[in-house]
Parts: C-alpha cells; structure tokens; sequence
C-alpha cells in the first residue's frame, strides 16, 4: 500500500494540533515497520491515480 508523504504531513498537523485524538508516532512507526506499506513523494502520476480514484462509486464495488 502506498503511503503519501503529504498525508504523513496532514495526520501530523491533525495529530499535533489534537483536531482527533490518535497517536501519530505510532501509526507512523506502524507503517514504517510494515513491508506491506511504502512511503511515497506525491509526484504528478499519483496525482492521476487520486483523481481516477476519485471516479470510483463504490470501494467495495466488484470488476466485471
């Protein structure tokens, strides 16, 4: 699973300012720790990917 930087800087801003109560440096950790998750630089192709994302009506939507 890709990770964005930029929402590692939104959840720390969030977490920081206590707009939701979680523990930051442990879902950070979380993630760093895990093989399944890669961090990631917010280029223009992922941004392409978000906006296709964005189409989807359902996540739990099945493929024909």
């Amino acid at each position: 699973m890709l990770v964005l930087t930029i929402v590692l800087a939104e959840a720390l801003d969030i977490a920081e300012k206590e707009r939701v109560a979680f523990d930051f440096e442990a879902v950070y950790q979380k993630i760093v720790g895990e093989p399944e998750f890669e961090i990631v630089g917010f280029s223009p192709e992922i941004f392409d990917e978000v906006v296709r994302l964005k189409n989807v009506k359902e996540i739990h939507e099945k493929g024909d």
